[in-house]
């Protein structure tokens, strides 16, 4: 699939997925989740969200080895997914993240290969609790 065409998708799902969550308070709780599309999946969460969680299964993150990095996604059911990425702009956006940001990756189904990945860092994602 044309990483464009992806990145607009993944992004419109992005702006969807906010807004339902979005509130007037300071802090936003974005719980890991995955979306299992025709054509892609999609995974997102709020990194401090992920850590605070009631459950002992939600993780999210990024793991960043020289020039590639693997990002993966476990939601409070336990399902487990991931992707690989070599692309430049995605490992400046894994290497941008830090404890309290939201991350969402997109993959192509079958492939493994991760099509996009956005990271946020802003001040009204929860943080994480010790």
């Amino acid at each position: 699939m044309n990483r464009k065409i992806t990145a607009a998708a993944v992004g419109l799902l992005s702006v969807l997925g906010l807004a339902a969550t979005a509130s007037a308070g300071q802090k936003q709780a974005v719980a890991v989740t995955i979306w299992p599309g025709a054509f892609i999946t999609v995974a997102y969460g709020s990194l401090g969200t992920a850590r605070d969680s009631a459950d002992l299964n939600q993780m999210i993150g990024c793991l960043s080895q020289g020039s590639s990095a693997t990002c993966w996604a476990t939601n409070a059911a336990g399902t487990t997914v991931s992707c690989s990425t070599a692309n430049a702009a995605d490992l400046a956006a894994i290497h941008s993240m830090n404890g309290d940001s939201y991350l969402l990756f997109a993959w192509e189904n079958g492939t493994g290969n991760c099509e996009w990945v956005y990271v946020r860092n802003q001040s009204n994602y929860a943080p994480k609790l010790p």
